[in-house]
């Protein structure tokens, strides 16, 4: 009786372990969602990229706070103001911003956590394809001026914070999963699509257009098939109202049905 209570402790020791094991093997990457006010400073700060164009005589100001992701050197100044629609904002606000990121990381990795076996479990049993990476960093950034991006994975959630939207509604967790769903699927088709007659069809439309086809043809072919109505009503409504090269594809995508783009994936 002893031995048999002794094994079952001992299961139950190793159950986690073994289950968190198991998900790396999964096919597609753990994320480690992580605010980053160096590559803010790098992007909003006085000499980022976004204030490229601005005087480098604006005001500083020194960054006031105990976590060290928000803390810059001694030497470094608090970002300049970026061209949002009240340009002091960055200035008097971004450590706000950036502050309540830090605080809702467990909820952006829990919302995605929650979803992502449901999407990458249709996406596997279609296609033999999988991710050459187990874990991925995802930096959350709140500069006005970033647009989320696959390599390196950055993520913008000014959209997702109170203290940035104010008086407006926080974006939902469809905006969330289908985001982050969206920027792996860039790396996936860059890992897993070799030759593509659709894309020579198409070889006159602009890259962006043509980057994004067979992803949001795996889009609409996950979600359907997941039983995801909501994620795919949110990214067609998104999609259409783009009026940019994210419209376009959608619209290519939808003339020659999703099942002509994701049929050139082994």
């Amino acid at each position: 009786m002893k031995h048999l209570l002794f094994t079952i402790l001992l299961l139950a020791h190793f159950a986690q372990p073994l289950t968190a094991r198991a998900r790396t093997l999964d096919g597609y990457p753990k994320l480690f969602f992580n605010y980053s006010w160096l590559f803010d400073q790098a992007v909003c700060g006085p000499t980022g990229v976004a204030q490229s164009s601005r005087s480098a005589n604006s005001q500083s100001q020194t960054s006031h706070s105990n976590d060290s992701r928000l803390s810059s050197p001694s030497s470094a100044t608090a970002p300049a103001p970026s061209s949002t629609p009240n340009p002091d904002r960055w200035n008097n606000e971004s450590e706000t911003w950036a502050q309540e990121a830090i605080a809702k990381e467990p909820y952006f990795t829990q919302t995605w956590e929650s979803n992502a076996p449901d999407l990458f479990t249709v996406l596997f049993a279609k296609f033999k394809g999988r991710f050459s990476r187990k874990e991925m960093s995802a930096t959350l950034s709140v500069c006005p001026k970033v647009r989320s991006f696959s390599s390196p994975l950055v993520l913008k959630v000014t959209w997702y914070l109170k203290s940035y939207m104010g008086d407006k509604p926080v974006l939902p967790q469809e905006g969330w999963i289908t985001l982050v769903y969206h920027e792996l699927l860039h790396t996936w088709v860059d890992e897993n699509l070799s030759q593509s007659k659709l894309l020579e069809k198409y070889k006159d439309e602009p890259s962006a257009v043509k980057n994004h086809l067979h992803l949001m043809a795996l889009e609409q072919f996950t979600y359907i098939n997941a039983g995801k109505p909501e994620l795919l009503k949110w990214i067609e409504i998104d999609y259409r109202k783009a009026k940019d090269a994210y419209a376009r594809s959608w619209e290519i995508v939808q003339k020659e049905g999703y099942q002509a783009f994701i049929a050139e994936f082994k």
